[in-house]
């Protein structure tokens, strides 16, 4: 599963192998992409947010390590936690912030 990987660090969660043949991981991953989950997809009305003043210590570790303002261990963070706890919420003010920064990864136009 992690043939050749360096730098892997994974903390809980369930770890599925899936297995594709033929182009590069991105492309494998823009023909999975659902284009209206895009932070910015008009698909996605009234997005859910983080209320102000909440959930700020995440929300700032999440900005500090996607600025890398600290030392990253891995080039992935795993975001998880139970049903309803928030991960959607902090994902679009994340999308967001990184959006209103000009630190755009993907948006609607792109695909």
């Amino acid at each position: 599963m992690f043939n050749n990987s360096k730098n892997v660090v994974v903390f809980g969660g369930t770890l599925t192998h899936v297995e594709v043949h033929g182009g590069t991981a991105f492309q494998d991953l823009q023909r999975e992409v659902g284009p209206e989950a895009f932070h910015n997809s008009g698909e996605r009305f009234d997005p859910p947010k983080c209320h102000p003043n909440t959930r700020l210590a995440i929300l700032k570790r999440v900005m500090q390590w996607i600025l890398g303002c600290d030392d990253r261990n891995a080039l992935i963070m795993w975001l998880n936690g139970a049903a309803g706890a928030g991960k959607s919420a902090i994902a679009q003010t994340i999308a967001e912030r990184c959006y209103a920064a000009g630190r755009t990864i993907a948006e609607k136009d792109m695909v």
